[in-house]
């Protein structure tokens, strides 16, 4: 069933003097004529007469953060990926460079016999 215009829903968690007799507008989900047979249920109440006041004797519950404290810290942002792992070395050596190889053999020093 919508909500009528003008209405919204509430939750009944207490009845303040002897209202527990007062008619509800409308019937209750699960049969609520009475704001009695409404406690801890959820029916549709009128805005105009909701009034919200500052009150000490309404029950706290402790399981959820107040809206008025402070928000928590900002999530980190998650860690970078880990580097792949070092190359571990193969087990068959590198082949020589050829041309490295013609350059060792040379000594530069004079071949006996020439001038």
């Amino acid at each position: 069933m919508p909500i009528p215009p003008g209405y919204t829903s509430v939750t009944v968690e207490q009845i303040v003097g002897n209202n527990e007799d007062l008619e509800l507008d409308f019937i209750g989900g699960d049969g609520e004529k009475t704001l009695g047979d409404a406690l801890h249920g959820v029916v549709l109440w009128r805005k105009a007469d909701i009034k919200l006041t500052a009150s000490t004797t309404a029950p706290v519950q402790t399981d959820r953060p107040s809206p008025w404290s402070p928000s928590p810290p900002s999530p980190q942002p998650p860690p970078s990926p880990p580097s792949p792992p070092a190359q571990r070395a193969t087990s068959t050596p590198t082949p020589p460079d050829p041309e490295k190889e013609k350059k060792k053999t040379g000594s530069g020093l004079p071949v006996a016999g020439s001038s």
